[in-house]
């Protein structure tokens, strides 16, 4: 046996260092009851910040669902953030799909903050749905911060598509400038609104790629959580059925730059989907796992 693997002893008795040292598990378990008090209080804040709105910025009109849809990802965003710091691993985080993500919010507050043509009519649209925008960029960077830096260590580099990915950039840039719609009456800023749309689009591809990579033991055990998965499959279909409803709108002056951003939002969903699906046979397979073990105890 060698040296650092030797048991030490004192007064005659040896103490093995694994018996003085909870497991990961146990320290997680721990944890558990914290991160669900947490969890709560934070759903609370979230329906408390969501019925003011609705009363004091919103006149109820059906151009609140896109405010909504916004709120949802924001708050999707801060229970992964949470659950990060909570269990001090980014495993399973895609740091390209953050990095895309951060790409999105800020050509998407370009185009909202600066023209009316892509927020919702009513007055949420004043400030508070580009402020849900500001609060979910300010997120995303702090998960990048979390992934490069803080827990480095446990990011799955090896897993996650490379830089290469990015090559696709330029293609979405050129189909942004030649197709989309013209709410803004703003080549420029029409062309940014889209773009943002089509980098939303792909953004939750590496994620899935990452995904697909881990098994279901791993995947159960990464930073993700399914509060927020369900969270951004709310937020998507939110967002398709506001789109939906203003087809005719769209369609009226530029009938292909309206299907162009029905289809973005319906792939986006359907992404989303398979996310879902993703996650929920992990979970199943995991607590199958778990039944089995307590039949063997």
């Amino acid at each position: 046996m060698p040296a650092w693997d030797a048991p030490v002893v004192v007064d005659g008795r040896a103490e093995a260092d694994a018996d003085e040292k909870p497991s990961l598990g146990a320290q997680t378990a721990s944890l558990r009851p914290r991160y669900d008090v947490v969890t709560c209080a934070m759903y609370a804040t979230f329906l408390l910040a969501v019925c003011v709105v609705l009363q004091q910025f919103s006149d109820l009109d059906s151009s609140v669902v896109l405010t909504l849809s916004a709120a949802v990802q924001c708050f999707g965003y801060t229970l992964l953030l949470q659950k990060v710091w909570t269990s001090r691993t980014v495993a399973g985080l895609s740091a390209r799909s953050l990095e895309l993500y951060a790409l999105f919010f800020g050509f998407r507050l370009t185009s909202t903050c600066l023209h009316s043509g892509y927020i919702p009519a009513d007055k949420s649209g004043d400030w508070v749905y580009q402020a849900f925008d500001g609060c979910s960029l300010l997120m995303v960077l702090q998960l990048l911060y979390l992934v490069h830096r803080t827990h480095a260590g446990t990011y799955l580099r090896e897993l996650d598509p490379g830089i290469g990915m990015y090559v696709c950039l330029p293609c979405v840039v050129l189909f942004g400038c030649y197709f989309h719609a013209d709410r803004d009456h703003n080549v420029l800023f029409d062309a940014i609104w889209q773009i943002s749309l089509l980098l939303d689009c792909v953004a939750l591809v590496p994620q899935l790629v990452l995904l697909h990579q881990l098994p279901h033991d791993g995947l159960s055990r990464d930073g993700l959580s399914a509060h927020y998965v369900a969270a951004v499959v709310l937020s998507r279909a939110l967002s398709l059925g506001f789109w939906c409803s203003v087809f005719p709108e769209i369609a009226a002056s530029s009938p292909g730059a309206g299907w162009i951003v029905v289809l973005t939002h319906a792939f986006q969903l359907l992404i989303s989907g398979d996310f879902v699906i993703r996650y929920a046979r992990a979970a199943v397979a995991t607590t199958a796992e778990a039944f089995e073990v307590l039949d063997e105890m």
